[in-house]
């Protein structure tokens, strides 16, 4: 969580009033059913929400599990509870939260006044947390039958998850955001959410039958900016780009393959972050101006940036591109390179580079070029 030793800064401001929610005008939608409040012991699962917003609140000992696409999920005042949701369309807002477990995906995500907390997380947006301490964060990797389907819906790319770029509003004295002694990344080498679901499977021995409820198989679960050799973590840094007319679908199937079989951060290689991207024409000459192959690099610009029909700027932007950064732990040896080497057969991508090339351009597609995401 960092080593600051300051005293904490103070909070900014007092706990406002409650919003009020709405859910439409559909007759037929009883409140109640999106809503757990004043609940002591209970187990809630929900696998048909129809897009609507969640509110869980003054609540404890609970575990609820929604399992399906929602527009927005509420949290407030809390205790040792278990949440787990599909995509949220909109915010993630938690306050009030102690000695909770979250297992969350949202377009964008705040806490406030949280303390002692786990949240795995998919955020496509950067997490921003306030006034909270004590919390532990690593990456979203729930699976159900209709997960990948609940993404697409929300409108969220699998490959956009943002989920250790965390922003702390209020970090202690003396501390920046980014060494925050408020909050730390899990390794996720040794983390994952399985133990989270024993409540539900001992409720509803049926239900990991009935929606496929598992741990892993969507979301491409990444270490995190703090194993990334472009944040001057140890180790050796890979980045790999696969153009807009590659095969997209094969891909993810092909780096959640990987994960399973090679990406466990046991001494060899690690997927760090990946970003799913539209290039402008000069930033694609940048990203590809160290591939070998003359033929090849004019077709990945021309394919990647700005060959028409684009919108933002007068370079104009073609597709979109994926972009994979790996950490190899030991330093970068052939073993190493050769584990990562395994997603690249059969599969139109791109090696970047390696060493100093790789970094800086990792870090055009994670840091400096944000205004494209």
């Amino acid at each position: 969580m960092g080593t600051c030793d300051s005293k904490p800064a103070p909070k900014t401001n007092v706990k406002g009033p409650k919003k009020e929610l709405t859910f439409g005008k559909d007759p037929n939608l009883n409140i109640a059913d999106f809503m757990l409040k004043e609940a002591k012991g209970e187990t809630l699962v929900r696998t048909e929400l129809k897009g609507q917003q969640f509110l869980i609140e003054d609540s404890a000992d609970c575990n609820v599990y929604l399992l399906d696409k929602l527009a927005a999920l509420t949290v407030d005042s809390i205790k040792n509870c278990v949440v787990v949701t599909g995509p949220i369309e909109g915010s993630a807002f938690l306050r009030d939260a102690e000695n909770c477990t979250f297992i969350v995906a949202a377009g964008q995500i705040r806490t406030r006044d949280c303390k002692n907390c786990k949240i795995f997380l998919f955020s496509g947006t950067e997490p921003v947390i306030e006034a909270s301490k004590g919390l532990e964060i690593g990456c979203y990797g729930l699976q159900y039958f209709e997960l990948e389907n609940h993404f697409d819906k929300a409108g969220m790319s699998v490959w956009n998850n943002k989920w250790s770029e965390v922003f702390d509003f209020t970090p202690a004295e003396g501390c920046s955001s980014k060494n925050s002694t408020n909050y730390k990344a899990m390794d996720m080498a040794t983390s994952n959410h399985e133990e989270y679901m024993k409540a539900l499977v001992e409720k509803q021995p049926g239900i990991v039958e009935r929606v496929g409820l598992g741990n892993g198989g969507v979301v491409p679960v990444t270490h995190g900016r703090g194993k990334a050799r472009s944040e001057d973590a140890d180790g050796a840094c890979i980045l790999l780009v696969a153009s807009p007319s590659s095969d997209f679908g094969r891909i993810t199937t092909k780096v959640l393959e990987w994960e399973k079989e090679e990406g466990k951060g046991e001494g060899k290689a690690v997927l760090v972050r990946t970003r799913k991207v539209a290039l402008t024409k000069e930033q694609a000459n940048t990203l590809f101006g160290g591939v070998g192959d003359a033929s090849l690099k004019i077709k990945l610009v021309k394919d990647c940036g700005g060959g028409g029909g684009g919108k933002k700027g007068d370079g104009g932007m073609v597709g979109e591109i994926l972009a994979m950064e790996f950490n190899l732990l030991g330093g970068g040896g052939e073993g190493e390179k050769g584990a990562v080497k395994k997603i690249l057969e059969e599969e139109d991508l791109t090696w970047i580079g390696e060493g100093d090339m790789a970094v800086e351009q990792s870090k055009n597609l994670f840091s400096i070029w944000k205004e494209n995401q």
